[in-house]
């Protein structure tokens, strides 16, 4: 339970150590009920520190939040592109980076962090919907950007909730960024090689097979 911090400086450990005993003071961050928004202590070694005191030694370990993997892609033109960022763009981490960085402020992905990969497929010959009109088709070349994302929640609802993320982002119909506006901060001729047509229209990738 939450207690008032001592009249000394001294070091506290995590809430979560299994040695600590009862009457014993500890820094909470999250774990076992803590919060790591208590700030209850301010003095000369600790600020905005969450200072509890153990009332009950039975130890119980924080869960790990469920995390799913998902794969997308992302459309560009590929003459776009390379006008863009040479023929070497596959292995430039100036592109990945910002890509990744694009995916962070269009809110297709919650982090740097959790985008675990960015690479370049062949490039495809694509039929997409123009418009949204489905009687008006168009054909012509396309290079995906394969993006390998890890998303809090359930396995179950992750691909779903990622190709939500990618529609919303492609269309700009959130209150974040749309994709093509993040791409073009982050380098403007990226921007303009991104196809939100293709990206939005054409279905992700299907997922994995399970293993036999």
């Amino acid at each position: 339970r939450p207690t008032k911090p001592p009249p000394i400086t001294s070091s506290f450990i995590n809430c979560e150590d299994r040695g600590l005993g009862v009457g014993d003071l500890c820094e909470g961050d999250g774990e076992c009920g803590t919060s790591n928004k208590l700030d209850n202590c301010h003095n000369d070694e600790h600020q905005d520190a969450d200072i509890y005191r153990v009332v009950s030694a039975t130890w119980q370990p924080t869960l790990a939040p469920d995390v799913a993997y998902v794969d997308t892609k992302i459309r560009f033109s590929p003459e776009a592109v390379v006008e863009a960022a040479g023929s070497d763009y596959a292995t430039s981490e100036a592109v990945r980076d910002a890509v990744t960085a694009a995916l962070v402020e269009s809110e297709v992905a919650d982090s740097t962090q959790s985008v675990l990969g960015v690479s370049w497929g062949a490039v495809e010959e694509i039929t997409v919907e123009e418009n949204g009109r489905r009687r008006r088709l168009a054909t012509y070349s396309s290079l995906p950007a394969l993006v390998s994302l890890e998303v809090a929640g359930a396995a179950s609802d992750a691909a779903a909730d990622v190709t939500y993320r990618v529609e919303r982002a492609a269309a700009g119909s959130g209150d974040a960024p749309s994709l093509a506006e993040a791409l073009d901060g982050q380098t403007p001729a990226l921007g303009g090689a991104f196809d939100a047509s293709a990206t939005y229209w054409l279905p992700p990738p299907p997922p994995p097979a399970a293993p036999a």
